[in-house]
């Protein structure tokens, strides 16, 4: 018997305590599936979801992370900033409090090359405005093609089509999404498409969706040292 997809009333009902909770903000609230936490959040607007998949879900350095931690961004001197948005946790242990806010300019806050605001006395913070994030806005809804293939497989090993896939990928080192699906012909298309898009989550490929959404031509690369 195949696995209810429905949503369970549990999480039916959580769903409404963060709707109702809003007020009368007029923004999205987003339900998504996290391969790296192998749990549900809820996203408190559009512009949460924007950075959810880019800097938290689908950026390679973040091993995990925690959307609304309970405990507060401290300043160096010891004042303090309030609650964080998320709490990521870096391939090397380190924790980054992340800040996502609608204000575009703040003058204790500098921009770095790629975009995203860092405030300077607290190095383990970064901010994240509007702009940066609108900017990016198409290709994090490419993202959520990939997360979509996850979800089909969520809770399933798929072992056999893991290991088969990391065989051929890291011998290979890069190629197109297609070499991979003709070399594993002997298993089903969307449980291969699946397993590759888990391991470009996890940090084991690198997909560049800056231009164009996941097909079966897009380019992938091996993480050496992974």
């Amino acid at each position: 018997m195949s696995k209810s997809r429905t949503l369970p009333s549990r999480q039916r009902s959580q769903v409404l305590r963060a709707y109702r909770s809003r007020g009368r903000a007029n923004r999205n609230l987003w339900l998504v599936y996290s391969v790296k936490t192998n749990r549900d959040w809820i996203l408190a607007s559009d512009r949460h979801l924007i950075h959810w998949l880019l800097y938290l879900e689908t950026n390679p350095l973040v091993r995990s992370f925690e959307i609304e931690p309970e405990e507060d961004m401290p300043f160096s001197s010891g004042l303090e900033i309030g609650q964080p948005d998320a709490k990521a946790i870096l391939e090397n242990g380190a924790h980054e409090y992340h800040k996502v806010t609608s204000l575009e300019t703040d003058d204790d806050l500098s921009e770095d090359a790629s975009g995203e605001a860092v405030r300077t006395s607290i190095a383990s913070t970064r901010w994240f405005f509007d702009p940066h994030l609108r900017s990016r806005s198409a290709e994090a809804m490419r993202w959520l093609k990939v997360i979509g293939y996850c979800a089909a497989i969520r809770d399933e090993r798929q072992s056999e089509a893991t290991m088969a896939a990391i065989a051929i990928m890291n011998s290979s080192g890069h190629g197109k999404i297609v070499d991979v699906l003709e070399r594993m012909s002997d298993f089903d298309t969307q449980v291969v498409l699946g397993v590759i898009s888990r391991m470009a989550v996890l940090g084991d490929v690198t997909l560049d969706l800056s231009m164009f959404g996941f097909t079966l031509a897009s380019s992938w690369t091996w993480r050496s040292g992974r």
